[in-house]
């Protein structure tokens, strides 16, 4: 493949480039093996936590 310094430069293909780029930063790509040997890890991780609070119920029943 040979590269001109007279071909005009593709903005798309730079943003899309630059796009790409930045998402694999954000969200690097994790191998599947690595996703399979941590799986509980990782869904541990992305748990919803436990709530601290009264349900509304139970604080509707002690006003009356």
């Amino acid at each position: 493949m040979s590269w001109s310094p007279h071909r005009r430069s593709s903005r798309w293909r730079e943003f899309q480039f630059s796009l790409h780029q930045l998402q694999r930063a954000i969200a690097p790509e994790l191998g599947l093996e690595f996703v399979v040997r941590h799986w509980n890890e990782i869904a541990a991780a992305l748990a919803e936590r436990n709530r601290k609070r009264a349900p509304q119920l139970a604080i509707y029943h002690y006003l009356y």
